[in-house]
């Protein structure tokens, strides 16, 4: 059974730190963060630096996995039906943990 995840991270780009939040859906808590921290260190091609799992560094800026917080069912109805936040699975396969949009496109291939 999919569990659902509200994801925040901070990004800082050129000394401008902005907040992005999605939405992860996975078997356990396990896999959605294996999930995120997989999508905090491909955000941009060329990871520079990599301290503890929670933090990347790039060329373009640097990208902080700040909070998971797990969503009951009425909760993830509404943030869905606001509209603005993009829904990522994640799944397990023999090659590893794959990260895909709602409309099954890899993370990685959006990211760059």
């Amino acid at each position: 059974m999919n569990m659902t995840w509200l994801i925040s991270f901070d990004i800082k780009t050129a000394g401008v730190e902005t907040e992005k939040h999605l939405i992860v859906q996975a078997d356990c808590l396990a896999m959605a963060e294996h999930g995120v921290k997989q999508m905090g260190a491909t955000w941009w091609p060329e990871l520079q630096q990599d301290e503890g799992e929670h933090w990347w560094c790039f060329d373009q800026g640097e990208v902080w996995f700040s909070a998971i917080t797990l969503l009951e069912d009425v909760e993830f109805s509404i943030l869905r039906g606001l509209g603005f936040l993009s829904l990522w699975q994640v799944s397990e396969t023999p090659d590893g943990v794959i990260v895909r949009d709602e409309f099954g496109h890899c993370w990685q291939d959006y990211r760059r």
